[in-house]
């Protein structure tokens, strides 16, 4: 948006982060990786602040533990900052990050007037605002400790496994919208449907909005998850009443060949993925018998078996479908 590459990337409120964030970091064209969070830690102190983050796969990155956000210009705490980082590191220069923290806020007026007035004090340290891409670039990046493991917050706990039902909610909701949206598009392709901007769009604000750091590791209030619910059903409803007809839409344009056998019908089966896919699927079948068979669309025998059970009959088909595309089976 801006005309720059992003080299660097902050992630200081996520609540720990899994092993595998190097490597996908790295695949990104991502050179530092920043966060502040495990300073939250009520046990274990972190014991780096510039140091390698390694992989599992052997995919390292430039980490900085950076001070904690949402701190004003207090000569006390900044100098106390300092020292340690200096002890840690050897490095005499620092950062400082000033700001309102929560809600996203940078420094106010008053830090920043703060900030000129302790200029003038030959005991404060000389202050620099600027990127703080600037700030990583100057450290040395050779002779430094490495991380391999997982950086585990000793505070948010469990939240990979806290409130499974938004997680499954998310999942299902992002599942249904991609498809609803390749499905559309093919549909405004193939039959010139109407494509569904708008309701699209709203649902998926209503599944990102949901995605907010409080509600999908689960450690919102309950309130909250009860209106979360209520947005997640909504955009599930949408996703799959669009997908729906939109796969209608494309099977209703297909020119099916000759039938194999009189009393044949014809089943589409859509694969939403973008490679080739071997799978069994499970056709419903309105009555009950030994007689039924699956051809592809060339009228050659499918492997297939017959399965019933308290719900009714279904064949089970063996069928590879191409990628992003359908085909007809019956």
């Amino acid at each position: 948006k801006f005309g720059q590459p992003v080299c660097d990337r902050w992630l200081p409120d996520s609540f720990g982060f899994c092993w595998q964030l190097p490597q996908i970091l790295k695949q990104g064209g991502v050179d530092y990786f920043v966060t502040q969070k495990l300073r939250w830690n009520d046990s274990t102190p972190f014991p780096h602040d510039w140091f390698w983050w390694r992989s599992p796969d052997g995919s390292q990155i430039l980490s900085f533990h950076s001070p904690r956000i949402g701190e004003g210009i207090d000569p006390v705490k900044m100098a106390t900052y300092a020292c340690d980082w200096e002890r840690k590191t050897g490095i005499t220069t620092s950062l400082w990050l000033p700001g309102v923290g929560d809600h996203g806020g940078g420094p106010t007026r008053d830090m920043l007037e703060v900030a000129r007035r302790w200029q003038r004090s030959p005991f404060f340290p000389q202050l620099s605002f600027a990127p703080a891409i600037e700030f990583l670039q100057e450290l040395p990046a050779s002779h430094l400790p490495t991380w391999q493991d997982e950086l585990y917050l000793e505070f948010h706990r469990g939240c990979y496994t806290t409130h499974a039902d938004q997680k499954r909610w998310n999942r299902q909701c992002e599942r249904l919208l991609y498809q609803a949206e390749l499905f559309a598009s093919l549909a405004t392709l193939i039959a010139h449907a109407p494509y569904p901007h708008m309701e699209l769009e709203t649902a998926w604000k209503q599944v990102l909005f949901n995605q907010f750091h409080d509600i999908l590791p689960g450690s919102s209030i309950p309130p909250v998850f009860e209106d979360a619910n209520r947005e997640w059903q909504a955009a599930a409803e949408v996703g799959d009443r669009l997908l729906q007809q939109a796969l209608a839409t494309i099977a209703g344009a297909i020119a099916l060949p000759s039938p194999p056998h009189p009393q044949s019908q014809p089943v589409v089966v859509f694969n939403s993925l973008n490679w080739q896919r071997s799978e069994v699927v499970a056709i419903p079948l309105a009555t009950q018998g030994q007689g039924w068979q699956a051809h592809d669309a060339n009228g050659c025998p499918l492997p297939s078996q017959l399965h019933a059970n308290s719900g009714g009959s279904s064949l089970l088909v063996q069928v590879t479908v191409p990628s992003v595309g359908y085909a007809w089976y019956g």
